[in-house]
């Protein structure tokens, strides 16, 4: 066998503790069976929130193992599964670690359970490689019929649907016409997906893909529905299941109406969401009859082109982009039980008035560059006791009249730019519980609420590197984000109080009682080292080229969070390393030991080459026990860490939302008399890959 294959392992393929066994192996004595009744144990199964916790649980003995697999089998209503597992989330989004686990799981004693947990979820897919189907084998005519005949468990099950399939500019008939839905399906997402050069030749093929609304007979308990990049046309829309309860329309939302006439809606509709406006859009929004929904409690509409002015008055949230029109006068007046408003405002010649939303809870205001020529009181807040939260998102510019008389003294959370403001003549409500403040130039001490308030969390963004006087900051406030600062942070500047901290450069002292510190540090750029590095012994670590600037992590810190630099440039291989981290007081363990939770960020402009990440150190040199390693937008590396034996020989790694990883075996160094491990690599070479371990820096291509 080639070496390399040798040392080569992919972190799926890692060795399992087998608990597969025969009565003959079970003879051994179990507290837990022999003395706490199945009840009881059934019970604390069922409590246990972790699944991570769960396998350990299991683990502990082939016999409560058996035991256990047995008591569940025994019952049909009763089914062992794993929580939260989702292929996707609420926004359909889907989880790359379920997918990698779908591919090739390693824990092959909690395959059962692991496929129980994803029975109620469908995906139909012919883009095997990014989104692998899973129990397609419920659409089909057959299985249809097998379950109406033999009423087996399936039709017990409310099934979640995920339609995705590629878009095919020649194709003779719909793909979706071969599908068959389970009739006890309660959410549905459908989606095409096209590449982008093909997009660019058929644009007008490719938004004009029609769902048939033969997919939806039969299907009397949908709730859900969402049609992505795909269109419905308004007849069908008529005949949807009016069991719907929540609509999302994508890309093109709705065909042209064949008689002009205007949509019905599925009558009980709580939910609509509109993506983008259609091409035929003010014809379209006018016919939709939006008011005659008398269930609607939530809507978002973007690009609203004005050509209705009544919303339904049930409306208890609303996300409306008024892009190239003006609000239309009492807009939102008749909204009596609206509690949440987004608003894109971006042309305005009047007052917002909201005076009359006494339910109003949130406001969150995103303003355009036409607005600025507004007198100072361009919006009127509510004057009743259920207003909360304010926010404004405007790149540069306050909203206009900010003043210690503009602000509520109901407010507990308020988001906002202070530019160009006299904050010395501004004093914050004491209600405040929580303050974001962007393109802030300094913080005058009064500002914030001090003696008697209730601030707790604060989020600053300076314009300069200074900024904060003795004082600026109360002492109430807990947790603390603060941007493009370098002035002094003793206890005067940043208080004793804050349990989190979100830091962005260097700093010489940390509070006291600091529990979770999120820190970014400025690296200058430099050169790496010639890769001559890399003939170097692999049971040596990479040497450190460079480290942090020093900094005491207080025992207090259970979390930390940082942005980490690559260490090491081996060929085109960087290398990253947590040993710069290592205390000045401690010659073994990097981090405290009070430490269980770490988040590593990677640099964005690193992240287009192959990396490796030394994972040894997290498992040898610290009591980290959930580990995230992310960057570019998304998660490279997510899991628990269970050490299942007292000198870490043996090493559990696991997603707990996925149950993608598995055990590891430390082995150590070939050297007399040595108790080290030797290295363990995390290696990511695509994008998509699947992450791999090895004992070499970087991966060894056959």
């Amino acid at each position: 066998m080639n070496k390399s294959k040798e040392i080569e392992k992919e972190i799926i393929i890692v060795k399992d503790v087998d608990v597969k066994v025969e009565k003959r192996d079970i003879e051994e004595y179990c507290y837990l069976i022999e003395k706490i009744p199945n009840t009881i144990i059934l019970n604390i199964i069922e409590k246990i929130e972790k699944n991570v916790d769960l396998i350990c649980l299991l683990l502990t003995c082939k016999k409560l193992y058996y035991s256990i697999r047995q008591l569940y089998s025994s019952n049909n209503s009763r089914t062992l599964k794993f929580k939260q597992i989702r292929y996707y989330d609420k926004d359909y989004n889907t989880n790359n670690d379920v997918v990698k686990s779908l591919k090739c799981f390693n824990l092959q004693s909690f395959k059962g359970i692991f496929d129980n947990s994803l029975s109620d979820q469908i995906v139909i897919s012919d883009i095997q490689d990014t989104l692998p189907s899973l129990n397609n084998h419920l659409t089909t005519k057959q299985q249809q019929q097998q379950s109406i005949t033999t009423n087996d468990n399936n039709n017990h099950i409310n099934y979640s649907v995920l339609i995705s399939l590629s878009y095919d500019s020649n194709k003779k008939k719909n793909k979706l016409n071969d599908i068959i839905i389970p009739t006890n399906t309660k959410d549905m997402f459908i989606s095409y997906v096209k590449d982008e050069e093909e997009e660019e030749e058929d644009e007008e093929n490719y938004y004009q893909e029609v769902v048939p609304i033969e997919l939806f007979e039969g299907l009397q308990q949908l709730e859900t529905l969402s049609l992505g990049y795909s269109s419905i046309g308004s007849d069908q829309i008529e005949k949807l299941p009016n069991t719907i309860k929540k609509l999302h329309l994508g890309e093109l939302l709705l065909g042209t109406s064949s008689n002009g006439h205007q949509v019905t809606l599925p009558a009980g509709l709580e939910h609509l969401d509109f993506m983008i406006t259609p091409p035929n859009g003010k014809e379209l929004w006018g016919g939709l009859g939006l008011d005659k929904l008398k269930s609607l409690k939530t809507l978002t509409m973007p690009h609203f082109d004005g050509s209705f002015t009544t919303l339904p008055t049930t409306l208890t949230s609303l996300d409306i982009n008024f892009e190239s029109v003006k609000p239309p006068n009492q807009f939102f007046e008749s909204l009596v039980h609206l509690s949440t408003l987004y608003i894109y405002i971006h042309v305005l010649d009047h007052v917002l008035d909201l005076t009359h939303n006494h339910a109003l809870e949130k406001l969150d205001i995103h303003t355009g560059y036409s607005v600025l020529g507004m007198d100072s009181f361009f919006v009127k807040l509510p004057l009743s006791s259920s207003f909360k939260e304010l926010y404004h998102r405007s790149s540069s510019y306050p909203l206009a009249g900010f003043s210690t008389q503009f602000l509520p003294t109901t407010l507990t959370r308020l988001e906002t730019s202070v530019c160009d403001l006299d904050l010395s003549t501004i004093q914050l409500p004491r209600s405040l519980v929580q303050v974001t403040l962007e393109n802030c130039r300094s913080i005058p001490v009064g500002f914030l609420p001090r003696d008697g308030g209730v601030l707790k969390k604060l989020s600053i963004h300076l314009d300069g590197f200074e900024g904060l006087s003795k004082g600026s900051i109360p002492s109430s406030v807990q947790d603390l984000k603060l941007f493009h600062y370098s002035g002094p942070t003793t206890p005067d500047y940043i208080p004793n109080s804050i349990k989190r901290l979100s830091w962005f450069g260097n700093i010489d002292t940390l509070p006291q009682g600091l529990e979770c510190l999120k820190w970014k540090y400025p690296f200058d750029s430099f050169v790496y080292p010639s890769s001559s590095s890399s003939s170097s012994s692999s049971s040596s670590p990479p040497p450190v080229i460079r480290a942090l600037p020093p900094i005491n992590i207080p025992q207090s810190l259970t979390k930390l969070t940082l942005e980490l630099d690559a260490i090491l440039k081996v060929e085109d291989h960087l290398i990253y390393s947590i040993s710069k981290l290592r205390q000045q007081d401690d010659t073994y363990n990097i981090l405290p030991n009070s430490i269980s939770k770490l988040k590593i960020k990677l640099p964005y402009h690193q992240l287009n080459t192959p990396f490796s990440f030394r994972l040894d150190e997290i498992i040898n040199q610290t009591n980290v026990e959930t580990l995230s390693i992310y960057g570019a937008g998304r998660v490279w590396f997510n899991a628990t860490i269970k050490r299942l034996e007292s000198d870490h020989s043996s090493v559990l790694l696991v997603s707990n939302k996925s149950l993608f990883g598995g055990i590891i075996k430390q082995t150590k160094l070939n050297q007399s008399g040595s108790n080290q491990y030797a290295p363990i690599y995390l290696h990511y070479n695509k994008l998509h890959e699947s992450p791999s371990w090895s004992h070499n820096e970087k991966i060894i291509n056959n």
